[in-house]
């Protein structure tokens, strides 16, 4: 049932700053919406703000961007304490000749995931756990979320990001790779493994108000998956002796005939030695074969493909990677590297003594991986579940990411949905876990984690409906 709300109090924060610049008290405080989630990131609200005394007027107009504190206390409580952080989105406000604005609505959506949601972020991921890919990326790109929540989860990912948004990252990879919780507790980003949250209590009928709704939803259930991945690439050729350097400049070329397996050379991989004072680029060129020779060496347009690089991007005494655009060769085809600089000056690259310079030429492949329940589908008839992410550049990556999309997916989810009774279970939030106790359905017992709870403040009485879903199948 319902619960007393004693008092409530919303606090407003402009961007940067730690005190608040308006308190909204309970008798400004109009009925009030929340609706929150975990693993689905975005929590939304509704909060009607009455301005009869020009409490949000002015200098203490609430804006766009402004973060938001709600504070309850409820029945049984000694004083105000936390209930949700948000930020103001969208606000319509009500205007009526003489007073002016009377009310305003504020349309929020929760501070973290806000957050997150704007902004985008770089890197580069290889067997690093999920928890201190999100740790990272977080830092950087958003270093007002608080981070103290974020923990690593036993579970490696390669993964990398180009100009995503943070919180798509989290949400859409992070999670599901690494087989953790999120959701958002106050300005704190929750990243935990499902396998390690505690129990906060138990819930028991006394708790929740009857009747409780029971599902088991199939709307996720997937037992056979296959994702198509980014691209990796293979050694086709290579010479890789090292004894020598010869100097290439824009008429002193080193070439050499490549045997190819595939239609393309996706990039070359150079011994490079630049030279300091030389401001010339290094060039990579490809050439078909015509006769034992390249087609017309001094002939850039007879060019199937072509990389320069200045010299800051060259390796010293290592390998470089020229990345060659896209090109299609004919089956028959061997073409030649020809390597020269785009000046008289040059640089030095690595041969093996003979003229031949040290290189790798690589072809690239497509990256896919499957993963299914045979026993999964024999009892819900099988279910398929294809996916495209070019993100996913090596093969362990797209592995893993084929082995989360099953996971905790080849059986239909159990949710209970409740109505808050007790004071403990209004107080509950999500990505919380709790062991469900007494519930007179045979297979509805044990550890479940909040994954929705919506709130209605209203007058003097505070709502709660809780969804709760089985850990072993979010």
């Amino acid at each position: 049932m319902p619960i007393r709300l004693l008092d409530a109090e919303l606090r407003a924060y402009r961007p940067g700053d730690s005190d608040a610049f308006v308190t909204v008290g309970r008798d400004n405080l109009g009925e009030t919406t929340i609706d929150e989630t975990a693993q689905e990131a975005m929590d939304t609200g509704t909060i009607l703000v009455e301005n009869s005394d020009g409490v949000a007027d002015g200098v203490t107009r609430i804006t766009s961007g402004d973060r938001l504190e709600l504070y309850v206390q409820l029945e049984g409580e000694s004083s105000l304490e936390h209930y949700w952080t948000a930020m103001a989105r969208d606000l319509t406000d009500t205007v009526e000749p003489g007073p002016g604005i009377t009310r305003t609505e504020i349309e929020a959506t929760d501070f973290v995931f806000s957050t997150l949601s704007f902004r985008a972020g770089d890197g580069s991921f290889e067997g690093v756990d999920a928890g201190d890919v999100a740790d990272t990326l977080v830092a950087s790109a958003a270093p007002e979320v608080g981070r103290s929540q974020i923990e690593t989860v036993g579970e490696e990912v390669d993964l990398s990001v180009s100009g995503r948004f943070i919180g798509d990252v989290i949400e859409q990879d992070l999670a599901p790779q690494g087989d953790a919780i999120i959701a958002a507790d106050g300005t704190d980003l929750v990243f935990r493994s499902l396998g390690s949250v505690e129990v906060k209590h138990s819930l028991r009928l006394s708790d929740v108000l009857s009747p409780i709704d029971v599902e088991r939803v199939d709307d996720d259930l997937i037992n056979r998956v296959r994702i198509d991945g980014g691209e990796d690439h293979a050694v086709d050729d290579e010479q890789l002796t090292q004894s020598d350097t010869q100097r290439v400049t824009d008429s002193n070329r080193l070439t050499t005939k490549v045997q190819t397996r595939k239609s393309e050379v996706a990039r070359v991989q150079l011994h490079t030695e630049p030279d300091a004072d030389s401001d010339d680029d290094l060039v990579v060129r490809l050439q078909a074969d015509r006769g034992g020779s390249p087609v017309d060496i001094d002939d850039r347009s007879s060019d199937l493909a072509r990389r320069s690089l200045s010299s800051e991007f060259l390796a010293d005494g290592d390998f470089t990677e020229f990345q060659l655009p896209d090109h299609t060769l004919s089956p028959e085809d061997e073409p030649f590297i020809i390597v020269e600089a785009s000046g008289s000056d040059g640089h030095d690259v690595g041969t093996d003594g003979s003229g031949t310079p040290t290189y790798q030429a690589e072809f690239p492949f497509p990256l896919l991986a499957r993963a299914e329940s045979g026993d999964s589908q024999q009892r819900h008839r099988r279910r398929d579940l294809r996916r495209r992410d070019d993100a996913l550049q090596t093969e362990q990556a797209v592995q893993d990411a084929a082995t989360a999309a099953l996971r905790h997916r080849t059986e239909p989810a159990r949710r209970v949905t409740v109505s808050a009774d007790s004071r403990r279970a209004h107080r509950l939030q999500p990505a919380e876990v709790v062991r469900l106790e007494g519930i007179p359905v045979s297979d509805v017992s044990g550890r479940y984690a909040v994954v929705e709870r919506e709130t209605v403040l209203a007058e003097t009485l505070l709502r709660t409906e809780l969804t709760l879903q089985e850990t072993s199948t979010i």
